[in-house]
């Protein structure tokens, strides 16, 4: 097993999240200047981020907080999980934008970022929070997968019966059933993937 059976305490998944929001930020920098390590640019801009930095980091934590992104079980993120992400992630970039005019306005005419850097850090901070659960997410469903030889099996139907059907297999930690494909009467759906798993025409079948 890879993973622990017990729930990761809440104040490690915030504090994961925050890490990678300020990833993203730097890495938004990096693209910003071309990958390029220009030392005078780099201090200039550190100069004015330094004074943002702090900024940045609580209005993160309060809007994740807020839309409690780090209550969902990591290892069972849902779509509903990642719409609170994104939701939560285009308020941080909306309040970003409007404090920076006030910053601009009313104190030493800087914004707190540039708006390309607002830009790639939005979609570098929904990727890298997105991607850090479903990667959680392959490992726990790896690591409850039994040892013994696994038993292959079709699901008759791919429409919303036949997903439910399929969720509610994966989600059994002790089932030893690998479904292989699903089986459906409408030849429009054959050839195509449902979740990753093939769709075929019961015509094919013996």
């Amino acid at each position: 097993m890879l993973l622990p059976r017990s729930n990761t305490p809440r104040w490690i998944i915030i504090v994961i999240d925050l890490f990678l929001s300020v990833a993203a930020l730097f890495f938004a920098y990096l693209i910003r200047f071309d990958l390029k390590t220009d030392i005078a640019i780099i201090k200039d801009e550190w100069e004015i981020l330094s004074k943002s930095l702090w900024l940045y980091v609580l209005i993160k934590f309060f809007v994740f907080y807020s839309f409690k992104i780090h209550k969902g079980l990591v290892r069972h993120t849902s779509t509903e999980d990642l719409k609170r992400i994104v939701i939560a992630s285009t308020i941080s970039s909306g309040l970003f934008l409007i404090f920076g005019l006030i910053r601009y306005y009313f104190f030493d005419k800087y914004y707190l970022f540039p708006t390309t850097v607002l830009l790639v850090e939005y979609v570098a901070s929904i990727l890298l929070l997105v991607g850090f659960r479903f990667f959680v997410k392959l490992i726990f469903l790896e690591s409850v997968k039994p040892k013994k030889i696994e038993e292959r099996v079709l699901i008759y139907g791919a429409g919303v019966s036949g997903l439910i059907t399929k969720k509610a297999i994966e989600k059994d930690g002790g089932s030893n059933i690998k479904i292989i494909a699903f089986i459906d009467d409408n030849k429009k759906l054959s050839g195509n993937r449902l979740e990753g798993v093939a769709i075929i025409h019961s015509s094919k079948i013996e």
